[in-house]
């Protein structure tokens, strides 16, 4: 499987995570969220921005699941699986 090749800048990937949660959680329970208004407007942001990234990079993407990464980590993913595809022609 290729997708096994791909390596994530885990920092990025942890933060992104983070940012989603937070703002998950901001839609859900905006009572006992901090700044759930902010977070609100980053969750419509993220959805917005990482489905505008799908359609670009959507050349690049071969299946559904790889488009469920782009979703959650959005450029992070992009850039790694670049980078994994440019070593790969490389080689051969």
């Amino acid at each position: 499987m290729e997708q096994a090749n791909i390596r994530l800048n885990k920092p990025l990937l942890a933060i992104t995570l983070g940012v989603w949660l937070y703002s998950i959680a901001a839609l859900l329970l905006p009572e006992s969220i901090a700044y759930s208004s902010v977070f609100q407007g980053v969750f419509i942001f993220l959805m917005v921005a990482h489905a505008v990234e799908c359609i670009i990079y959507r050349r690049i993407l071969k299946n559904p699941l790889e488009y469920l990464w782009v979703m959650v980590c959005g450029v992070v993913f992009i850039r790694a699986k670049q980078k994994y595809l440019f070593k790969k022609k490389k080689l051969a």
